[in-house]
């Protein structure tokens, strides 16, 4: 057994624009993570069997009961968009895969196609995300 998974035939863009937006989106989830960790000492301990969904949950109810003030209201708002980016990285993780009109395997979900423009919008969201929790977790989480 070797070379099997070349048999599935699906363009190079395409997979590195899908690996890039996954990978991003885990270092997101990390993000989120760690913030929960300077919220609640011990968290990071009990994600290990946690979905995305789970976590969105309780950092939502983490980021709540920072006092009021610019940094609850930029947590606030990093978890609103997080929640909002689980539901966008569940429609890719969770796609059927398909024979597009223009003749590419690609993966759809509810009869639309994620195409390559696609997933690279959904990958600078996530990013964007991201970078607002690094800088939360780094300068304003104590």
């Amino acid at each position: 057994m070797a070379d099997e998974r070349l048999r599935i035939i699906v363009d190079d863009p395409y997979l590195l624009a899908l690996g890039r937006t996954l990978f991003v989106f885990s270092g997101l989830e990390w993000n989120v993570v760690w913030c929960c960790e300077r919220l609640r000492p011990g968290y990071i301990d009990t994600v290990d069997r946690k979905t995305a969904g789970a976590i969105t949950t309780e950092f939502v109810e983490g980021a709540a009961n920072v006092g009021p003030g610019r940094v609850a209201d930029r947590l606030m708002a990093a978890a609103a968009d997080f929640r909002r980016l689980v539901v966008v990285r569940n429609d890719i993780m969770h796609a059927q895969p398909c024979h597009a009109p223009t003749g590419e395997e690609r993966l759809q979900r509810r009869g639309e196609l994620w195409t390559v423009e696609e997933l690279e919008r959904a990958a600078d969201q996530f990013a964007i995300c991201s970078i607002e929790l690094n800088d939360l977790f780094h300068h304003w989480l104590r």
